[in-house]
């Protein structure tokens, strides 16, 4: 008897249940709030004070910190925390009109990293 045929059945249903199972699979957002647009109220000052935060997000030490384009300026002067241009870097958003970075120091090597989220 050749079990040739039934090795080639048996391979293609397999190769087809499994294009099929990975077709159905799909993938919750567990980040609440991921490109940070959601807010209290517009930020004017470094780190996540109560009101300048975004929603659904906490901070412990008031870092990291929280840009968004709506505070831009204040009377004439610029506000730490503006989208693109704040205290830190310019850096436009990746997605929508906020993120949030932070600035690393190390004083004995004189380097400084900054980073972001967006």
């Amino acid at each position: 008897m050749n079990s040739e045929p039934l090795y080639r059945s048996v391979k293609v249903l397999a190769s087809g249940l499994l294009f099929v199972a990975t077709c159905l699979c799909t993938a919750q957002n567990l980040v609440p709030n991921p490109s940070f647009e959601q807010l209290d109220t517009c930020p004017y000052f470094p780190g996540f004070q109560l009101g300048d935060r975004p929603v659904g997000w906490f901070s412990w030490n008031e870092s990291p910190e929280y840009f968004n384009a709506c505070a831009q300026e204040v009377n004439g002067a610029d506000t730490l925390v503006g989208v693109p241009r704040n205290a830190f870097a310019f850096q436009h958003a990746f997605d929508g009109v906020a993120y949030v970075g932070g600035v690393h120091l190390k004083r004995e090597a004189h380097i400084e990293n900054m980073w972001a989220l967006s």
